[in-house]
């Protein structure tokens, strides 16, 4: 064996752990990439089941407002669910045809025991309900009462936790195999540089038996190679010298690249895992939040961090969808109110990068900072909610373009539920008829706002209101009619309190009361005497009949060291007076009601 030849041969068991660790930092790489993917998806398909359980729930709030009105407009969002359940079913499908054999079962039988559910719902409940509510209200009612809607929603409410709870699951196992994956790499590449440093130190020792003196810069430079320290091989007279120093110089620089390219490799990663876990922790603490104002807050310290040297804000369409409000701003970010129609990106319905811009005209805002902004329409179950507007400081990546659409895709999703949320909670506080706060409502509210009001000493007024004869009316005229008259109270109502701390409210029937903090009683009186003159003052028709003159009779009481109850007790008391004193009338509250009566024309106005 010559020494071309033996040097040659010591080459291979270092190009082979070189290769090694190549084969298994990609796959490293390739494992992490799937497992972003997944929890990616993962994330989609619990939102996506979060949007089934809601079509359901807008299904059975459409159905009940029926049941209670018998107005076809309440069946609108009812039919309206029940279009868009067999397509979002069928996403969830698809979805689950993709995954491994043991998670599509368990995720189909879910599908299916929900979707049987469903049609159970629909034939029998929803239809017998409609089908009676044409025919007797306390029919229908009776249906409700049974209880079996009930029932059957709460195991569909179930089937969806546990639907989700096998997505969290199979979610965790994956990023569990990737967290093991990633040890045996460490593992690996520790071990595989302990060879390299175990070999170089065996062929220094070996070939110290028979190499020259001039060949003793072999062993020390490897040695210095093995412990990670640049090393070259000066030039030789001999030519099989001069061939090994080449081949081990040249194997130095391969190591030094790959030993950069494992440590940005690992940087990446890094950046990926802490970016990941960001993006988590915003998904959790926004659907954590229990409403639009807490969602903001964690946006606004959220944003910064996962786009760090950046300014931007994050954009809601108002209610009347014609401009956008500012949500969260960052940076030098103006957080102003800006025109919808003035975004490129919300024409054109997709992301707008700086450098697409070449044939777009500036639009309002086009300089944020500074620098060119990026402009992210949010798109959630195919409606547009905003706009995610931010500045780069350098060239954006492809994988730095997909990390933010996904952020974009993931405050979508966030902000829709929240939004849906807010919706929900206004509609199980507000009374369907009149639109005014409801009984919960309206006791919660009061106790809240005399806690308020003993603790900052100002004065509260509670102002109780009564339709006058009004059984006598619903008996004469109809329901129908009924219920339009409350309506048109309610209206009043309304007008009549200052938002946002008084509160207009119809604790039941055609009973209503205003609860007015920082109010005394004898402004209330003058309040609800306005009030009154405005009602007798109505000259109401409904469906081309007259319906005469409508009064309403009003007790004021002010707080004093009373309770909740109590100061609703003392309110009750001043409109029972007003009745028994001929109705049409406020009443002021005070200890001697009977006193207060025989002075009525000193302390009611009518």
């Amino acid at each position: 064996m010559n020494l071309r030849l033996f040097f040659l041969l010591l080459q291979v068991p270092f190009v082979a752990l070189l290769l090694l660790s190549g084969i298994l930092l990609s796959r490293a790489v390739d494992a992490n990439t799937q497992a972003t993917q997944y929890a990616e998806q993962a994330h989609e398909e619990i939102a996506e089941v979060n949007a089934l359980l809601g079509l359901v729930l807008n299904m059975e709030t459409g159905l009940r407002g029926y049941v209670i009105t018998g107005e076809d407009a309440f069946l609108e969002p009812y039919h309206a669910a029940q279009a868009r359940l067999p397509q979002a079913i069928r996403s969830l499908e698809e979805r689950a045809a993709r995954l491994s054999e043991s998670e599509r079962a368990e995720r189909e039988t879910h599908l299916n025991n929900f979707e049987r559910l469903v049609e159970r719902w629909t034939n029998d409940v929803a239809r017998p309900e409609i089908d009676l509510r044409r025919v007797s209200k306390e029919q229908a009612e009776a249906v409700v009462a049974s209880g079996r809607g009930k029932a059957l929603v709460d195991r569909m409410r179930a089937e969806t936790a546990a639907y989700t709870e096998a997505a969290q699951a199979s979610l965790q196992a994956r990023e569990a195999l990737a967290a093991r994956r990633f040890q045996i790499l460490r593992t690996t590449l520790l071990l595989a540089g302990l060879a390299v440093l175990l070999g170089s130190a065996l062929v220094a020792w070996w070939g110290a038996d028979w190499l020259s003196r001039q060949l003793g810069a072999v062993g020390a430079a490897a040695g210095r190679l093995a412990r990670g320290e640049q090393a070259q091989l000066p030039k030789s007279s001999l030519a099989e010298q001069r061939r090994l120093a080449a081949a081990f110089n040249s194997m130095s620089h391969q190591l030094e690249e790959a030993r950069g390219q494992t440590q940005s490799h690992l940087h990446e990663l890094e950046v990926q895992e802490r970016s990941l876990r960001q993006l988590g922790e915003l998904s959790d603490l926004l659907l954590a939040a229990r409403s639009l104002e807490e969602g903001a807050q964690v946006a606004s310290l959220a944003l910064p961090a996962l786009l760090p040297e950046s300014s931007g804000e994050l954009l809601l369409f108002a209610p009347s969808r014609n401009i956008l409000q500012p949500l969260a701003a960052w940076g030098t970010a103006p957080g102003r109110t800006m025109p919808h129609d003035t975004c490129w990106a919300l024409r054109h319905g997709d992301t707008l990068w700086p450098d697409e811009r070449s044939f777009a005209a500036p639009c309002q805002g086009a300089e944020l900072g500074g620098c060119p902004y990026i402009c992210l329409p949010l798109t959630a179950h195919g409606e547009t909610l905003g706009l995610l507007r931010t500045t780069v400081q350098t060239q954006m990546s492809s994988a730095d373009r997909t990390a933010l659409q996904g952020l974009a895709r993931q405050l979508a999703l966030s902000l829709d539920a929240l939004l849906l949320q807010d919706r929900l909670r206004q509609q199980s506080i507000r009374d369907a008829l009149t639109g005014l706060y409801n009984r919960r409502h309206y006791e919660d509210y009061l106790s809240a706002s005399l806690g308020r009001a003993s603790r900052d000493g100002t004065p509260l007024t509670l102002v109780a209101l009564d339709v006058d004869h009004f059984k006598r009316f619903n008996d004469t005229f109809g329901h129908d009619a009924g219920d339009a008259v409350l309506v048109q109270v309610g209206a009043a109502l309304k007008a009549a309190v200052q938002p946002p701390y008084e509160a207009a409210c119809r604790p039941g029937g055609e009973e209503f009361a205003l609860i007015l903090p920082g109010t005394d009683a004898a402004t209330a009186l003058q309040r609800a005497e306005a009030l009154r003159q405005t009602v007798e003052g109505w000259t109401l028709t409904h469906a081309g009949t007259p319906l005469g003159q409508l009064t309403v009779s009003i007790g004021v009481a002010e707080i004093g060291s009373s309770s909740a109850a109590e100061l609703t007790r003392h309110a009750d008391e001043a409109l029972y007076a007003a009745k028994r004193g001929g109705r049409n009338q406020v009443v002021i509250w005070q200890p001697d009601l009977g006193d207060v009566m025989e002075n009525a024309n000193t302390l009611v106005h009518s």
